[in-house]
């Protein structure tokens, strides 16, 4: 403070600006209104700016501006001493307010040339306004998306509770074997609930078998995409059951198989009766022949093979009038064609009126019946 007063104190020798100005009146007040303004505008700028930052404390660098406006003031503070020393030779204070600006401008001006790189690297408002849009854009894109999938899972419960509504069982196994669907027809099946069974794996847990190797299985459903045929699983009771087996591949939108969808039907009853009906075709003392409607061999017992000659593996899928000779065919076709449209029990022809024929060609005769199954 004394040294301030003593600044006033000096300038004893020296004349004001105004002797430089010889008092020009038009010359004085041109500076004095230039200046004027100029200091007013300075101390005017820094408030704002502290304003500025004090509600936009997000900003980055915003202490920056607080060392702008520091070196502001001081340029406002020289140009009011400018206006002072027009009437007053305060030289001294004038370049000590000077000297105070200088060591606020060079800090500001090394500071601010560091940060300049680092200020490049931010987004400009063009930048900022297509990031905006983009942003805009994805949340839409969002929104939709999660429309999608809203309205996925809700086809989806449905979906899972047609399914629920099938007697078949239904499940659903991932490339390594692992179960990830088990709808109820298979808890009713198999006897384990859906939570129990999930996550593993499922030959493992049914203990699978077929009438060839599972490996040769998956080779077919790698090939063609399905296969179907009979499978023997453990119920959680231990128990065997036969069942009848689809497998279809199901492929992501790449085309990319990533789950194999199996439906199962138990067949178990229907085998038991086909394996008494054989027992019983076995025991009858005659020869047995089962066709189909179109005349095709089927099925047949041991004294078929025993009476004319041909294995089961020779016979099966041949027309049954093979077993008679061939002047007796046509007269058999119509007979059987009569019966497959009007199917009752009944003999067609007996005694030595029709032979059958051996496979060795010796003809023999016989007594032919039919019978519808």
């Amino acid at each position: 403070m004394d040294f301030f007063l003593g600044v006033m104190e000096i300038p004893r020798d020296f004349y004001p600006h105004g002797f430089c100005y010889q008092w020009d009146k038009g010359l004085v007040w041109l500076n004095v209104l230039s200046d004027g303004l100029i200091a007013v505008s300075y101390f005017a700028i820094p408030i704002t700016l502290f304003y500025f930052i004090r509600k936009r404390r997000d900003l980055p660098f915003s202490w920056m501006f607080g060392l702008f406006g520091l070196f502001i003031v001081a340029c406002g503070a020289t140009h009011a001493l400018e206006v002072w020393n027009l009437w007053h030779a305060q030289y001294w204070l004038a370049g000590t307010v000077k000297a105070i600006t200088a060591a606020a401008s060079v800090p500001t001006a090394i500071v601010f040339a560091k940060i300049i790189p680092q200020a490049l690297e931010l987004p400009s408002s063009r930048e900022w306004i297509q990031a905006n849009a983009n942003l805009q854009a994805e949340m839409h894109e969002r929104r939709d998306l999660e429309l999608d999938v809203r309205v996925s899972e809700e086809r989806f419960h449905d979906t899972v509770e047609l399914l629920d509504l099938t007697h078949d069982a239904i499940l659903a196994r991932n490339l390594a074997g692992e179960i990830i669907y088990w709808n109820r027809g298979a808890e009713r099946l198999y006897g384990w609930q859906r939570e129990e069974v999930h996550g593993r794996n499922l030959h493992e847990l049914l203990s699978t078998t077929a009438t060839c190797a599972l490996d040769e299985i998956e080779k077919q459903l790698q090939r063609d995409g399905y296969w179907e045929g009979e499978l023997v699983h453990r119920r959680r009771d231990e128990n065997r059951i036969v069942v009848s087996s689809r497998w279809a591949v199901r492929t992501d939108v790449m085309g990319n198989p990533n789950a194999i969808l199996e439906t199962n039907r138990d067949i178990t009853k229907k085998r038991d009766e086909e394996t008494k009906f054989r027992n019983l075709l076995e025991a009858a003392p005659d020869a047995m022949v089962i066709v189909n409607r179109i005349g095709s061999i089927e099925l047949v017992n041991t004294e078929t093979e025993k009476l004319f000659g041909y294995s089961r593996q020779e016979i099966l899928g041949q027309p049954v009038e093979i077993l008679i000779p061939r002047r007796f065919h046509e007269l058999h076709m119509m007979h059987r064609v009569d019966f497959v449209v009007t199917p009752h029990t009944r003999k067609v022809i007996e005694g030595p009126s029709i032979v059958g024929r051996h496979k060795n060609g010796t003809e023999f005769p016989v007594e032919i019946s039919l019978c519808p199954i």
